[in-house]
């Protein structure tokens, strides 16, 4: 079965958090693939994001997870889109990961930010907003060790601002500050026990500094984040880049911030308001050229399309009927996209022939992960159960 990609999104957002223990198998969680598991899994994670980047509920959590929903289906409407493209599924996926993401992550801290009480002024989103814009922030990120080093300069550079007395020890924090790296992601629990430890002494002497120490954890649970993300995604600067854009008040926001901006925050989710907000989103990425689209590529994915889906027609498909199709998918052989539905039209067709074998052979050969469109993958994984069900009855799990 083919694993759900919005799921598998989210784990990468719980392992850059820290969220999930060095233990679990994340193969076997990417697998699971039923309706069931599938809620589960998100209703958890949702859960445990909230809770890291926005413990005191600035946002109530409902609110958020309405956002959590909208972005979910703007993934799915972006991944049933068809893109006539001479750019991989791979390529695709990168260009609009680099617009989305970083916008949407621009926009949350904004927004929560702009919410947040001045009476609650620790917030997971306030210190990489003022590490973004301080001294310790590196001009050039082409050198992956520059962000590490800015950071470990800006935590070193708070721990200083603390003023503690010397009584109160906060080396084990400091070495640990000390080891962050490019090169290996840090585990933020091994950080907050040596919080624990420091605040235990503290107390021992009968000094309280909770309030400092927290204000530490919390630096360190976000940055560390931060560096993460850059490390799985490089798209830091990108952030920024937004955030400036979303702060400056001279400057009109335009796609793709105006747009999902409308969606996630101003109305209600709908279909057409998801539709459109992922349009804008790939006519701004300029994913492919009108006019270079082959004569006859918009033909044939709407006569394969009728094929499976359009029953109303009732129509028998003939030999003469699929070989017109294959003419003309010879014509569109340089965009990436065709070769995908030129096997489905091969199984097809094998299965108009009664040829189940042959059709289930190749079905096997497909690797659902490099098709573009969520309604072909939806399509292909039918047949292939159907065809599983007819010639491997045995194997079926009841």
């Amino acid at each position: 079965m083919y694993t759900h990609k919005f799921a598998n999104i989210m784990i990468d957002v719980c392992k850059i958090l820290g969220l999930l223990s060095k233990e679990l198998d994340k193969k076997e969680l990417r697998n699971h693939t039923d309706f069931i598991s599938h809620q589960k899994f998100l209703d958890d994670a949702y859960n445990g994001i909230i809770e890291i980047i926005d413990h005191n509920e600035v946002i109530n959590k409902d609110k958020r997870r309405e956002y959590f929903y909208k972005y979910e289906q703007l993934y799915n409407q972006l991944n049933s889109e068809f893109i006539l493209s001479k750019l991989s599924k791979k390529e695709i996926i990168k260009k609009l990961t680099e617009i989305t993401i970083p916008a949407i992550i621009a926009l949350d801290m904004h927004i929560t930010l702009n919410t947040s009480s001045k009476d609650n002024p620790i917030h997971f989103y306030s210190y990489i907003e003022a590490f973004l814009f301080s001294d310790c922030y590196p001009h050039n990120l082409h050198d992956p060790k520059e962000l590490p080093k800015g950071v470990r300069k800006y935590l070193k550079r708070i721990i200083k601002n603390m003023k503690f007395p010397l009584i109160i020890d906060t080396k084990l924090l400091e070495i640990q500050i000390g080891n962050i790296r490019a090169s290996a992601n840090q585990n933020t629990k091994t950080f907050i026990q040596k919080i624990k430890i420091c605040k235990l002494n503290a107390k021992r002497a009968n000094l309280n500094y909770d309030d400092a120490f927290e204000k530490i954890k919390m630096a360190y649970t976000s940055l560390n984040s931060m560096l993460t993300f850059q490390n799985e995604t490089y798209l830091v600067q990108l952030v920024k880049d937004y955030y400036e854009k979303i702060i400056n008040e001279n400057t009109p926001l335009s796609p793709p911030l105006k747009s999902l901006y409308v969606y996630i925050y101003k109305y209600i989710y709908n279909e057409g308001n998801v539709k459109r907000c992922s349009d804008e989103i790939i006519s701004y990425a300029k994913l492919s050229n009108i006019k270079d689209e082959p004569l006859h590529a918009r033909y044939v994915i709407r006569k394969i399309n009728e094929i499976v889906y359009v029953y109303i027609l009732r129509k028998n498909y003939t030999e003469n009927d699929f070989l017109n199709i294959y003419k003309k998918l010879r014509e569109c052989k340089q965009y990436p996209i065709f070769h995908t539905y030129e096997q489905f039209l091969d199984i097809l067709y094998l299965l108009r022939h009664q040829n189940l074998n042959e059709a289930y052979r190749l079905i096997n050969g497909m690797d659902l992960g490099e098709i573009q469109s969520n309604k072909l993958i939806s399509s292909i994984s039918i047949i292939k159960l159907a065809l599983k069900i007819k010639l491997e009855p045995k194997k079926m799990v009841h």
